[in-house]
């Protein structure tokens, strides 16, 4: 029996985990590669082991709001509703909360206006409310960039973020999502899969029951103005009338915009992300009921809050009836119990994988590709369809008049018009032709002073030429005037004075022919007054 039993080990490739040598795994771990590009069509992207996502966190930007969005039917009420209609407009259509004065012993009904409930309907093209927002905000996320003229790498739904890392824990839920990559910006889309478009066309009274309550609850508990009562068990929830916050965060080396749907803000003026509340229910009596450490249902509620930097969650505890009896605070940092079974880190990591993963794979531009993941599958396949394909025209979800606005105002990250460029330019290229005919000048002007000044050579010729007829005290009177004349400039009496001096020290020597001059009349002398003949001749050497 053992011999068989060591046998199927062997065949289905089963290691006993107390035979395991310890460095035997973490090598294997190292040489793992979450990240497998098969060809250029497809690759993949390894969810398991856990171990190698089990690492300290990546590197998590802190979430900051830099929008809001109102639902369009929201919108559409505001415009109704005359007589309030200013108060909407400063609040942006978002719902307060509005607590009973006594959150125990209640009776909140859960279970009214159910048949009347009708399920979302996701659509392909649900980013278009974040791209028109984009279009309508540029000052807040372009950049002077051509090739990529917005300041982000990713712009998507926080459900996309938190489906795609609860992935590692969540095996019976599978999802798809189309990526298009357009000038630098990722953009990502959820498509709807056959098992939830099935599940949303024939859902079960459990699930359907579930989902109502949890937007039931919500009525209860909110109004549209701080200060109010709820709206009570008459209201029947949509859940397309809802409140978005846009918000830009990173992780990692990406930088993301993402829009999430808040339930509430808790304050009577909203300033920032943890003012805002959200709003759930579960089975329980007391917050003892609520196991964090096994549920995986708080997993999706502290990435959900994490995400936007929600630090408050209001719980309402029911019964398997739906009947709400009491309402307490959970914060969102008590969902990390020490003992839970889920690592947050796993999660946070597995997202940054995947986005990593979509840079490398997804490089043509203006491309459709999906990222899928099967029910109890080990992996995410990222493929790329043929270019007007079925499935490529199917999925490809960026609209025209977003890219044609988003390529004219390449131009906007100036803020100018085409005209007012074009004259720029005009005065650049004039400016430009002045400094050249400027430089040019200059340049002539100095060839001139070049030849107006005389060469040091010529200088030295007409120096001795001048000499030649000039006695040694006049030569070295003159050298001593040109050198007071090289370090300054003196006066004319200055001049006379150096002159005087030359001549007191250095008497000038008598030349030749006034030697013999003088010689010859003292011989006609001496012929005169001694009647010799006599001719003195003096010979200077």
């Amino acid at each position: 029996m053992d011999q068989r039993r060591d046998e199927i080990r062997k065949r289905n490739n089963f290691y006993s985990p107390y035979k395991r040598s310890k460095n035997n795994e973490t090598n294997r771990i190292q040489n793992f590669r979450n990240f497998v590009k098969l060809d250029v069509s497809n690759a993949l992207i390894y969810i398991h082991p856990f171990s190698s996502y089990n690492k300290p966190w990546p590197e998590m930007g802190r979430p900051m709001e830099i929008g809001v969005l109102p639902s369009e039917k929201r919108l559409l009420e505001i415009e109704k509703n005359e007589n309030k209609k200013l108060d909407f407009e400063k609040t942006g259509g978002i719902k307060f909360l509005a607590l009973p004065k006594i959150c125990e012993n209640l009776s909140f009904d859960l279970k009214i206006g159910l048949e009347k409930f009708v399920h979302h309907i996701p659509h392909q093209n649900g980013i278009d409310q974040l791209l028109r927002w984009i279009l309508s905000n540029k000052e807040k996320v372009t950049q002077k960039n051509k090739t990529k003229p917005l300041k982000l790498d990713f712009v998507c739904w926080r459900g996309l973020l938190t489906t795609m890392s609860v992935s590692a824990y969540d095996k019976f839920k599978d999802w798809k999502f189309s990526i298009i990559l357009y000038r630098g910006t990722y953009y990502l889309c959820e498509i709807e899969t056959d098992s939830q478009r099935e599940q949303r066309i024939n859902p079960d009274q459990k699930t359907k029951s579930f989902t109502y309550w949890g937007h039931k609850f919500e009525t209860y508990i909110t109004s549209d103005f701080p200060g109010d009562d709820g709206s009570g068990p008459d209201e029947v929830p949509d859940p397309d009338n809802n409140f978005s916050t846009i918000v830009s965060n990173s992780i990692g080396n990406h930088k993301l915009m993402y829009g999430a749907e808040v339930d509430c803000c808790f304050k009577d003026t909203h300033k920032e992300l943890r003012d805002y509340c959200e709003i759930k229910s579960s089975r329980g009596d007391s917050i003892r009921d609520l196991n964090f450490e096994r549920n995986q249902k708080f997993l999706k509620w502290w990435l959900q809050s994490y995400l936007v930097g929600i630090e408050l969650i209001k719980v309402g505890l029911r019964n398997d009836d739906g009947i709400i009896s009491k309402i307490i605070d959970c914060k969102v940092d008590d969902l990390l119990a020490p003992n839970r079974w889920w690592k947050e880190n796993i999660c946070l990591n597995l997202m940054n994988e995947i986005l990593d993963s979509i840079k490398k794979f997804c490089t043509e531009e203006n491309h459709v590709y999906i990222a899928s993941r099967e029910m109890n599958a080990n992996l995410i396949r990222i493929s790329k369809p043929k270019r007007n394909s079925e499935e490529f025209e199917k999925n490809y979800f960026l609209r025209d008049w977003f890219k044609d606005s988003l390529q004219s105002n390449n131009n906007m990250n100036t803020n100018e018009p085409q005209n007012d460029k074009n004259l720029n330019k005009n005065n650049i290229t004039k400016q430009k032709d002045q400094n050249k005919s400027q430089e040019k000048k200059l340049q002539n002007q100095s060839v001139n002073l070049k030849k107006n000044l005389p060469n040091r050579s010529n200088m030295k010729k007409n120096k001795i030429q001048e000499q030649q007829g000039q006695t040694i005290p006049q030569i070295i009177e003159n050298e001593t005037i040109e050198k007071i004349n090289m370090t300054s400039e003196p006066t004319n009496l200055m001049q006379k004075k150096v002159k005087d001096k030359v001549k007191k020290k250095r008497k000038p020597k008598k030349s030749k022919e006034t030697i013999i001059q003088a010689a010859q009349q003292k011989g006609q002398k001496n012929k005169q007054e001694h009647g010799q003949a006599g001719q003195t001749i003096f010979f200077l050497f």
